[in-house]
């Protein structure tokens, strides 16, 4: 398993390690609930987002303030995740709503055709693969050769790895 600049080891799965704050999927999560109702209650002019992501969706200049990754959850995800599981007969309490682009869809659905449990597939990337193409994998219960391309280099690294959702 890889290790960071300060020796910490990778998260499995991921690129880097994770730390004492967020240990977890579930600490990310709630990193971006709490995010989200700080952005709701400071309201979106004062939020200012140093990610470098660009957004390349022409809309509207009323618009462009919900083409941020934080701005449009925070005010739309409850209202979105309360009608969808309305719509769909689930319950708060035991079910939940995730929403994909088009990109993380299409790659999700490909891999629940497509790779049957035990499969092997390969991530190729000059460092490392970003999780939406890993989870993938995952949740068609494949195994993935850990991206990037320093694995190809040294074979003896390379090592399937089994991941479950369940």
């Amino acid at each position: 398993m890889d290790v960071d600049r300060f020796g910490n080891t990778h998260a499995p799965g991921l690129s880097y390690a994770r730390g004492k704050i967020i240990r977890s999927t579930e600490d990310d999560f709630q990193k971006l609930q709490r995010a989200w109702a700080l952005i709701r209650e400071r309201g979106q002019g004062q939020i200012y987002v140093f990610t470098g992501l660009e957004h390349s969706l022409p809309l509207a200049a009323e618009e462009l303030a919900y083409t941020d990754d934080e701005i449009a959850p925070a005010q739309c995800f409850e209202r979105l995740k309360a009608r969808a599981l309305e719509h769909l007969g689930g319950s708060p309490e035991t079910d939940d709503v995730a929403v994909f682009n088009r990109l993380t869809g299409a790659t999700i659905a490909t891999h629940l055709t497509l790779v049957k449990p035990g499969d092997v597939v390969i991530g190729v990337s000059a460092s490392h693969s970003h999780r939406s193409s890993e989870l993938p994998v995952m949740s068609a219960r494949g195994l993935s050769i850990p991206p990037g391309l320093r694995h190809f280099a040294t074979p003896s690294r390379w090592s399937a790895r089994s991941h479950s959702l369940s």
